[in-house]
């Protein structure tokens, strides 16, 4: 596993299909929150919220602060919307990266961590 500050991160480096193995808000462990849900992060700035394989909710994504941050703008998540399920509206928010890999993308923003695992198709 690569740090940011060891590696350079890029669009090939974080675009695909991302599942959540770990949400911590707070040091309360909220992954349940993120079961059968997928981010598909897509080269092209989309970005595709899925729930069992189907589409939830869309919006765009893109790299900020010389690609030490990641910004992912879901509309459906505004104003802490929870209609499509509780706690995914968490997302639409700025992210420091923490570490990038081909594998694993790790993200945090003040009390809030999402580990991201790579899915192998």
């Amino acid at each position: 596993m690569t740090t940011v500050s060891e590696t350079v991160v890029t669009t090939s480096t974080v675009a695909g299909s991302w599942q959540v193995s770990k949400y911590i808000d707070d040091n309360d462990d909220e992954t349940i929150s993120f079961n059968n849900i997928t981010f598909v992060i897509e080269p092209d700035g989309g970005f595709v919220v899925e729930k069992n394989g189907g589409e939830i909710a869309t919006g765009t994504w893109q790299l900020k602060d010389r690609n030490t941050e990641i910004e992912f703008n879901v509309p459906a998540f505004a104003n802490e919307n929870e209609s499509l399920g509780e706690d995914l509206y968490e997302i639409h928010d700025d992210w420091n990266i923490i570490l990038a890999s081909e594998t694993q993308l790790h993200l945090q923003d003040e009390d809030e961590r999402f580990e991201l695992q790579k899915v192998i198709e």
